[in-house]
């Protein structure tokens, strides 16, 4: 791994560290305390757009630890949300603690994430993502028919300790706090023997399984991690919005997702991160914009503001691929080589 000059490794957890000089702790302390007040310095209107990058954050962390790093393709990502979404209302409402509801949320997506991973032991690549896409249609039926999702749930304002979270900025605060504590724990995941392990299968499927990688087991480990990260922000999304619905877990979402972890870089947390800042961004600035353009041109005012948003995210993907392939963190690393042998080239 390249280091700063001078920066010397003399113990294995120097070497294993992802923040090691003064510089970076201080630079991450500052991330997070900017992310915090964030609130302060933005109008109201805007806590919405940064409420749902967390959200969004989480559950693209799951799908990068599933996709990313094991390379097993979901399309079905958004119906995992609605398991977690519903199942933590549910109990919610029944007056469990919201930690032990986030937990539960995570536990039951996690486990029909397993169901629908079985397929993973046999079939990959494109056969196992039409498969989740079959896992999607299998689950919102489900929850329509047989869990009321074609009406929905009222969910009750959680608290911890006797602090509501009844408002836009309390549930901000909520959600950027679960975002921090889950991206530390799959930064982590990824650097112990199960993240070793997805990156092997991900690389090489039979050379991982002919160097005594339980290619089988991990897989499954890998849905259900995945999955267990998306009930948690399932359930997040329904505690902000009131009420769980199937209307919030479309299929355009499952794509999305994907489309986050390859504009951010696949196989990286700090990826995933840029990635989903850079859609929702992009998604948001079309919002915003398209109905300026339709004042412009008011004979396509309805084409306009209903296809800006997604042709512009439609175009990122299409250029994102055809010329960075490896995403803005392998851009980003660039740079920071870059800088760090200045003046000379790279």
């Amino acid at each position: 791994m390249k280091r700063p000059s001078g920066l010397f490794n003399i113990n294995y957890n120097q070497e294993l560290a992802f923040v090691r000089t003064p510089f970076q702790w201080g630079m991450l302390g500052l991330v997070i305390l900017l992310a915090y007040a964030l609130p302060l310095f933005v109008s109201a209107s805007w806590w919405d757009f940064f409420i749902k990058i967390w959200i969004t954050t989480i559950a693209v962390l799951g799908l990068s630890l599933l996709t990313g790093f094991c390379g097993q393709i979901s399309l079905g990502h958004a119906a995992f949300m609605a398991v977690g979404g519903f199942v933590g209302a549910i109990v919610l409402n029944s007056g469990v603690p919201l930690v032990l509801a986030l937990i539960i949320a995570g536990i039951a997506a996690g486990v029909v994430g397993l169901v629908f991973g079985l397929p993973a032991l046999r079939i990959k690549g494109l056969y196992l993502a039409f498969s989740t896409l079959a896992g999607y249609y299998i689950i919102k039926f489900i929850l329509v028919h047989y869990a009321g999702g074609d009406l929905g749930h009222r969910v009750v304002a959680p608290d911890i300790l006797g602090f509501s979270f009844d408002s836009d900025f309390r549930i901000y605060h909520l959600a950027l706090t679960i975002c921090v504590i889950m991206a530390y724990f799959a930064k982590n995941i990824t650097r112990c023997k199960w993240g070793r392990a997805f990156i092997a299968i991900r690389d090489h499927e039979i050379a991982a399984n002919t160097l005594g990688v339980n290619i089988y087991f991990y897989k499954l480990v890998a849905f259900f991690m995945g999955c267990f990260y998306a009930g948690i922000a399932g359930l997040v999304l329904v505690v902000y919005m009131g009420w769980a619905s199937v209307d919030y877990f479309s299929m355009f979402d499952c794509i999305w997702y994907l489309g986050m972890i390859v504009v951010g870089g696949m196989g990286s947390i700090g990826g995933t991160f840029m990635g989903v800042l850079f859609i929702l961004g992009i998604n948001q600035f079309g919002a915003v914009g398209a109905p300026e353009l339709a004042k412009t041109f008011p004979q396509v005012a309805g084409t306009i503001i209903g296809a800006l948003p997604i042709f512009l995210v439609g175009l990122t993907l299409v250029l994102f691929i055809m010329y960075e392939p490896r995403g803005l963190m392998h851009r980003w690393n660039i740079l920071k080589n870059s800088v760090r042998i200045f003046p000379f080239a790279n």
